[in-house]
């Protein structure tokens, strides 16, 4: 998904997604979300594989989310950055490739 000419999206939200390439293709989606110009309230992960995309959003591009969140952050085995994850939701932080969580904004090791 591509977000451009400086568009707002209060909630974007994906459950069930996978990406699915040509036929016999090998080849990864280099991201989920590509935000060009605009921004993103919030982004749901609650259902997502993964498998077929290398990212969810370039490193610059999360400057341009407020916030994510969704029952299915840890098991895309992504890494985010902790300054956009809502609290109370396993992820795997990029600061230090640990699996994490917040509370009250402050970030601690998940044992889940």
């Amino acid at each position: 998904m591509i977000l451009e000419y400086g568009s707002f999206i209060r909630e974007l939200t994906f459950d069930g997604f996978e990406w699915q390439s040509s036929a016999g293709s090998r080849l990864k989606s280099p991201e989920l979300l590509k935000i060009e110009s605009g921004s993103l309230g919030r982004l749901v992960l609650d259902s997502l594989d993964s498998t077929h995309i290398s990212l969810p959003a370039a490193v610059a591009d999360f400057n341009s989310i407020g916030l994510v969140t969704g029952q299915g952050v840890l098991a895309t085995g992504w890494e985010f950055p902790d300054f956009v994850m809502a609290d109370e939701v396993p992820y795997i932080s990029a600061s230090n490739g640990l699996t994490s969580i917040k509370y009250a904004g402050v970030v601690k090791r998940y044992v889940g």
